[in-house]
Formats: structure tokens, C-alpha cells, sequence
């Protein structure tokens, strides 16, 4: 993994999925193109992270987000 980089890990497990968890990253995307800030961060998606039924699940620094939104999301990534 790159220096400088920040990685978030969005789970893409059949839950995540059913809870929006492309919705999430479809929402991650656009904060991106609207905040040249966030340019240095890398999404990838992963598998189940065991908190199935708390999806959309998200690892930051590892540190577990359950039942992510799209406003949460957006306080988590800009503290707004």
C-alpha cells in the first residue's frame, strides 16, 4: 500500500449489499470529484467482515463504521 494513501474497505458481502453498501460507494465517488482533499483515498472492496446484520460496513484505520448512510459517510470522511 502506497504512503500517503488512505484506504477505506467497504464490505461487499450479500448484507452490505442488500443494506446499499453501492450506494455508499457511489456516494464515496462523488465526495471524491467534489473534494480534490480526498483524492489520496484508495476505496476497495472486500469480502464479509462479520457484522452482517449492521451493514453497510466500512474499515477506516481499523476502525469498524457500521450501518453506514450517506450522511454518516460524509461526517466520517470530512467531520461534517
Amino acid at each position: 500500500m502506497s504512503e500517503g494513501k488512505r484506504y477505506i474497505f467497504i464490505c461487499t458481502g450479500k448484507d452490505c449489499k442488500k443494506a446499499g453498501a453501492e450506494r455508499i460507494k457511489k456516494h464515496l465517488k462523488s465526495l471524491r470529484k467534489e473534494n480534490a482533499a480526498l483524492n489520496n483515498i484508495e476505496v476497495i472492496k472486500t469480502h464479509c467482515i462479520d457484522f452482517c446484520k449492521k451493514g453497510p460496513n466500512l474499515i477506516i484505520k481499523d476502525i469498524v463504521f457500521n450501518g453506514v448512510s450517506e450522511e454518516s459517510l460524509s461526517e466520517i470522511i470530512l467531520g461534517k
